[in-house]
């Protein structure tokens, strides 16, 4: 069986205080707990400046051994201010960043501004341009890009296409990549809403039914504006993959 990546978009909310990380807990070894419990995680810092040596150096002692995966969403510098033109210098920069997190280092996601609509020719050429060696994601906020040309560009490049919920909005259960990439930011509102028991079954067969294919899969829920709703799903959905996994061994 495939392996199962389940994790939060995030570590740092201080709503978690008190439900998942105990009271007296530090805030520098909060990763270290996350990771006794669950798998990997979305980064979302990086969306915002390549990390430093010392950030993976932390990331890394907090996660000793081998079974924890850092997603990385790539620097906004790459998505939103060159919108994946003449950039090769920033996909440079943020790769060097961040291949210190050596067998740590899961997909990196790269998360497009829902105001950038489809352009096949600029999303081909920059797919050219990422390494072979290293899975990576699209999220395509604008549903213009949810199409079959788009779908036969991606999986060209062996490059995943992100299904997600955000309130209303929503994008296919697409699978276009050896692994599979899902975003789960909220359901009743961007970023807000606990998702029922009837909504994680459903993406976890969903899921499961792709790992039984023999693809990774990756979940991270990003409802993390209320409680600690994201990373009750996630503990949640864990249970029920690896529940599933079980019964099909």
């Amino acid at each position: 069986m495939a392996d199962a990546w389940v994790g939060t978009s995030g570590w740092s909310y201080k709503t978690w205080r008190g439900r998942f990380y105990p009271r007296g807990l530090a805030q520098r070894n909060w990763l270290g707990h996350y990771a006794g419990h669950l798998r990997s995680v979305e980064v979302n810092a990086t969306f915002y400046r390549p990390p430093s040596e010392q950030m993976i150096q932390h990331w890394a002692e907090a996660t000793p051994g081998h079974g924890f995966r850092f997603s990385l969403k790539a620097w906004r510098a790459i998505t939103h201010m060159k919108r994946l033109r003449d950039c090769a210098d920033h996909l440079a920069a943020f790769f060097a960043a961040t291949r210190a997190l050596g067998h740590r280092r899961g997909p990196v996601l790269f998360q497009l501004p829902p105001n950038f609509a489809k352009d096949l020719k600029r999303l081909d050429t920059f797919l050219a341009r990422l390494p072979a060696n290293q899975h990576c994601a699209m999220e395509f906020r604008d549903p213009s890009w949810h199409d079959e040309k788009v779908f036969a560009c991606l999986e060209k490049h062996g490059v995943a296409f992100v299904p997600f919920e955000i309130g209303p909005l929503s994008a296919p259960r697409i699978v276009t990549a050896p692994f599979v990439y899902v975003r789960l930011h909220g359901r009743e509102a961007a970023y807000r809403g606990l998702y029922d028991e009837d909504a994680l079954r459903d993406w976890a067969e969903w899921l499961h039914g792709e790992r039984a294919k023999g693809r990774d899969i990756h979940i991270y829920f990003d409802n993390t504006d209320t409680d600690d709703d994201a990373v009750r799903n996630a503990l949640r959905m864990q249970a029920l993959l690896d529940g599933m996994a079980d019964s099909a061994s």
